[in-house]
C-alpha cells in the first residue's frame, strides 16, 4: 500500500512540474511593493489592490468602482491584500509582462493620490510611499 502511494505522490508531482513549466510562466512575471508608511489613514485596515488596466481605463476608475472590486471577482485583478499599518509588508503579485498594472489603496478617506499606474516595462520592485490618504510610487533602491 505505501508503496502505491509513493507511485501515485510521485505521478502527481511530476504532472504539477509539467503544468507548471507551460507556456503561462513566460508571459508574466512577479512583482514586489515594498510599503513605506507615515501615518497611513489613522492607523486603520485597508485593502490595496493591483489590477490588469491600460491609461483610459485607469483615468476612468472611480473610487467605488474599485471598491467594489473587493466584494466581488473580475479576471482582471492581479492580487488584493489587507494591509495592517502598523506592519511590515512586502506585497507580491503576478503581473502580465507587457500590460499596464493600476496599483489602488482603499483608504478610508482617500485624497486625490490614492491609485498609481505602472507602465511598462514594469521594473521588479517598486516602493509605495503612504502617507494619510496618498500614495507614491518610487524605484527600490537597495
Amino acid at each position: 500500500m505505501t508503496r502505491t502511494i509513493m507511485k501515485t505522490a510521485l505521478l502527481f508531482a511530476t504532472m504539477l512540474i509539467v503544468v507548471g513549466c507551460g507556456s503561462k510562466a513566460s508571459t508574466t512575471r512577479t512583482l514586489s511593493l515594498n510599503l513605506a508608511r507615515t501615518g497611513v489613514n489613522d492607523g486603520r485596515t485597508f485593502y490595496i489592490i493591483a489590477r490588469a488596466t491600460d491609461q483610459a481605463s485607469f483615468m476612468a476608475d472611480s473610487y467605488e468602482k474599485i471598491a467594489d472590486l473587493v466584494k466581488g471577482k473580475s479576471s482582471d485583478i492581479l492580487g488584493m491584500q489587507l494591509i495592517w499599518p502598523k506592519h511590515n509588508q512586502v506585497l507580491k503579485f503576478k503581473v502580465p509582462k507587457d500590460q499596464a498594472v493600476a496599483v489602488y489603496c482603499l483608504f478610508t478617506t482617500p485624497n486625490s493620490d490614492w491609485k498609481v499606474l505602472l507602465n511598462p516595462p514594469l521594473k521588479n520592485r517598486y516602493v509605495l510611499n503612504l502617507e494619510g490618504g496618498n500614495v507614491e510610487l518610487q524605484l527600490f533602491k537597495k
